[in-house]
């Protein structure tokens, strides 16, 4: 069962979606019904990159209280950039951070 934050969350991935892609495909949303949503975000990471998403990664404190996103992805001149998203408490609003640096860049 899915709690308030778990909804939140799930609401602000379907928005990514949205606003990225300009619409949530049947492979998203069966991964959002999951509350899966961190795969959800991969997911919309791999649609829109393609080829030039080369790694992501995540990381946690040992206390578990902060969480760090990160990805590399080929620019046009064929270099990596890195892109950094940190958030105190939820794993999928710190690939959310991420994703808005990374599209936005």
């Amino acid at each position: 069962m899915t709690n308030r934050s778990d909804v939140s969350e799930i609401e602000l991935c379907r928005e990514a979606w949205l606003s990225f892609a300009g619409a949530v495909p049947h492979e998203a949303e069966q991964t959002l019904a999951r509350n899966e949503c961190f795969f959800a975000l991969i997911l919309l990471l791999e649609r829109q990159l393609g080829g030039r998403l080369v790694r992501w990664r995540v990381e946690f404190t040992d206390d578990g209280s902060r969480y760090r996103s990160q990805v590399w992805i080929r620019n046009a001149a064929g270099d990596l950039d890195a892109h950094e998203g940190r958030h105190d408490s939820s794993l999928v609003r710190s690939m959310l951070a991420v994703i808005n640096r990374s599209f936005h860049a």
